[in-house]
């Protein structure tokens, strides 16, 4: 736990990023993406799927394209059948939400705090996600990849959440597992709690030291040890 600042109050909302931080499916993502690129003869390392962590959909499009050699055609078939490899295990019960963070949403809504959700997910598939996990109830405000112009890193899905939540920055924060997630957060004004899921690249790392990074934590019940300290 690196936490910093420990004077700070709790804010009056939470935003929290979705796939990584409340939901665990890049497991899921990654298991997809290996089964359908080996059909294609392509074999793709834990590191390079990595980068597709917190990106939009048309970021994420453009490095699988580059996977297939190019080919649009092999992507867009590639993605649809990623996609129904992600919807069957929606299906069949395999999402799951990461550890201690129901801890972390109650510690948060016990005290009054207002929480929402900024995920790159576009909406039909953050929702099913949110549903099958039971955590939809706890937010009142969820925004998707496909309702703002610019994705993650830009700060433009945290700025919507924040005009929904009604509150300004600095009575704000986040809590994300991707550097890209992170950017977009500290871009926005919001203090970050940073919680990454896999290791970080050294040109990641150049970001984790942002004066809004409000501590990195290696699990969510870390982070709430953290805040009830306050």
């Amino acid at each position: 736990m690196d936490g910093k600042n420990k004077g700070y109050q709790l804010p009056k909302a939470v935003i929290f990023d979705l796939d990584g931080t409340l939901v665990d499916t890049e497991k899921i993502y990654h298991q997809g993406w290996h089964a359908v690129l080996a059909e294609y003869g392509v074999q793709v390392t834990e590191e390079q799927l990595n980068q597709l962590r917190g990106h939009t959909r048309t970021d994420n499009n453009s490095l699988v394209q580059s996977w297939l050699g190019g080919d649009e055609e092999k992507m867009l078939e590639a993605r649809a059948k990623r996609d129904a490899y992600f919807d069957q295990a929606i299906a069949n019960g395999a999402i799951r939400v990461k550890s201690h963070i129901l801890t972390l949403l109650n510690f948060l809504k016990d005290r009054g705090v207002h929480l929402g959700v900024a995920t790159s997910s576009y909406q039909k598939r953050g929702l099913s996600e949110l549903e099958a996990s039971q955590l939809l109830q706890y937010f009142e405000v969820v925004v998707y990849g496909d309702q703002v112009q610019r994705g993650k890193p830009q700060p433009d899905i945290y700025q919507k959440a924040l005009e929904k939540l009604e509150v300004a920055a600095e009575e704000a924060c986040a809590v994300e597992d991707s550097v890209t997630g992170l950017l977009s957060a500290v871009h926005a004004g919001l203090r970050t709690y940073f919680l990454p899921e896999c290791d970080l690249t050294d040109e990641e790392k150049k970001y984790v030291d942002h004066p809004l990074n409000g501590g990195t934590f290696a699990s969510a019940k870390e982070l709430v040890d953290y805040l009830k300290e306050r």
